[in-house]
């Protein structure tokens, strides 16, 4: 079987196919990249129970192609190979903001001020995985976190998920500048914006900026 990876990343090195065949050993296999039509892909014979793609050794993100998604003992999402050409995931993006509990423009923080950003989703059903991503002015992952949406054979219409970002502790030369925030919906980035970290002038304070 077939397997590709399309999403793009700056400073992306490898990207490796993580899986767990019925032998229940875990196995890595590295990913050709395709110039022409700028993918990974790789091909396994082998029996894959479950399985997920890793970015630059620690960015793991799904397979939006899968057949469905299971949920590990540690709660973490996988993939199930899908043998067909048929897209099962119906998730909808319903709405998107970036807020802090006041206004959705003109952030003016300090650095210990939480800004949220929020997403709000359409047709759940089933478990899917949504991922953010927070990457700091000089490429490097501020913070990352999957969260696991909808359970087992239950719907729900409408759904929120809000993810907190802190630059507390850092110093105002390295938090200044765009900060890029990608979200991605079983593995399919459904979201890139920015937030612009700019140096108050008149007083010791950060300024966020954004663009949908």
């Amino acid at each position: 079987m077939r397997y590709e990876f399309e999403e793009s990343f700056y400073g992306i090195e490898d990207v490796q196919l993580l899986s767990y065949g019925i032998d229940k050993k875990q196995m890595f296999r590295m990913m050709i990249y395709d110039e022409v039509r700028d993918v990974w892909y790789c091909e396994s014979e082998k029996d894959i129970i479950r399985y997920k793609y890793v970015v630059n050794g620690n960015i793991r993100l799904n397979d939006f192609r899968a057949l469905e998604y299971i949920q590990d003992e540690n709660g973490e999402i996988w993939s199930v190979p899908n043998n067909s050409n048929e897209i099962c995931n119906d998730v909808k993006i319903e709405d998107y903001y970036i807020l802090d509990g006041k206004c959705r423009k003109d952030f003016i923080f300090d650095k210990y001020v939480d800004i949220r950003v929020g997403v709000k989703l359409l047709k759940v059903s089933n478990l899917h995985a949504l991922t953010y991503i927070l990457f700091q002015p000089d490429g490097r992952i501020h913070y990352l976190e999957e969260c696991v949406i909808g359970e087992l054979d239950i719907y729900s219409s409408c759904m929120e998920i809000v993810f907190g970002n802190r630059v507390s502790g850092m110093s105002i030369n390295t938090v200044e500048g765009m900060w890029q925030v990608r979200i991605y919906l079983d593995g399919r980035c459904v979201i890139k914006d920015y937030l612009v970290i700019k140096r108050h002038l008149n007083r010791k304070m950060i300024m966020f900026d954004y663009k949908v």
